[in-house]
């Protein structure tokens, strides 16, 4: 390895370093600025990071998808999409993250179990602190 190719890993290392801190106060604050929603709300819902992570969700997004406690923390709002929308869905979800106004879409959830449920999804664009999030509540057509 030469001393370029070191300085460069080093610098790599270093923002995604930065990148997770960041990712981890965005988290943080939006989870505290929406917590009443998510905890008292009948419906499920997710609160979304403008690169598609999820950062927050509700008990009723738990059972809607079978996940327990923080296994969907970070991950892909793709992880809840069927297989075969991933793409499409990964599409829409940048294209909305340009626009960001509140709209319904129609989607294939994918359940932990592969089990796979038609959803309705009203996303509403959130700014906390400067940073645009989505929050998406999820219902079962």
């Amino acid at each position: 390895m030469t001393e370029m190719d070191d300085k460069i890993e080093r610098l790599e290392t270093l923002t995604d370093r930065l990148e997770m801190l960041e990712w981890e106060q965005l988290r943080q604050r939006a989870t505290v600025a929406l917590d009443g929603f998510l905890t008292y709300s009948t419906e499920a819902m997710l609160i979304v990071s403008p690169k598609g992570r999820i950062l927050g969700l509700n008990q009723r997004a738990k059972e809607l998808f079978g996940y327990t406690g923080d296994q969907l923390i970070k991950q892909s709002t793709e992880t809840i999409v069927a297989a075969d929308e991933r793409v499409l869905h990964r599409a829409c979800r940048d294209e909305y993250l340009h626009a960001a106004d509140t709209r319904i879409v129609e989607v294939r959830g994918e359940r932990s179990d592969g089990t796979v449920v038609p959803l309705s999804v009203i996303l509403n664009p959130v700014v906390i602190e400067g940073q645009h999030i989505a929050l998406a509540v999820c219902r079962v057509k």
